[in-house]
């Protein structure tokens, strides 16, 4: 690969691209900004061992961190990701590590421990915020015709059926 198509400048036009079709499908939508959850890991019936995790591909559209367990993407057109990090403080297990690496330069970012640091993180209103994902306990206030609304995970989904030169490039 040559240094001008590395995946790092891939990637930030990938980004760039997202957005603006993310942007578009919010508008047509009628939402002003999107929430989207990695995702949680599933405990075993009767046991204390996780299946292995497996993150919302639409939070992997724009994280490329699969490790990366119940953290939270905030994406509003004209301003950078804000991508709030879960990394708990744990004694018995290690915590995902910190992200890194040039894509990290597109997003702010903020390591959260708990989810009372990833609610202290977020607006305490939501007017036209969607959000995609699982159930999440920490975003219950969300109006329920927020939550994974049908028309903006239509167009979302029509939109990632194009892949971009980086998911061509993975």
């Amino acid at each position: 690969m040559t240094p001008d198509l590395s995946l790092d400048s891939l990637h930030a036009a990938h980004l760039a691209e997202i957005e603006r079709r993310t942007a578009t499908a919010l508008r047509s939508a009628g939402f002003d900004a999107l929430l989207i959850h990695s995702g949680s890991p599933f405990t075993a019936f009767l046991d204390d061992q996780q299946y292995p995790f497996r993150a919302n591909p639409h939070f992997l559209w724009w994280v490329p961190r699969a490790d990366a367990p119940r953290s939270l993407l905030r994406i509003e057109p004209g301003k950078r990701p804000l991508l709030l990090f879960h990394s708990p403080r744990d004694y018995w297990h290690e915590p995902p590590r910190a992200p890194e690496g040039a894509w990290t330069r597109s997003f702010d970012i903020r390591q959260v421990a708990d989810a009372a640091e990833l609610r202290a993180a977020l607006p305490s209103v939501w007017p036209r915020t969607a959000y995609i994902g699982e159930p999440c306990e920490t975003l219950a206030d969300l109006p329920e015709e927020s939550r994974n609304p049908p028309t903006l995970l239509r167009a979302l989904h029509e939109q990632r059926v194009r892949k971009t030169p980086y998911e061509l490039a993975c």
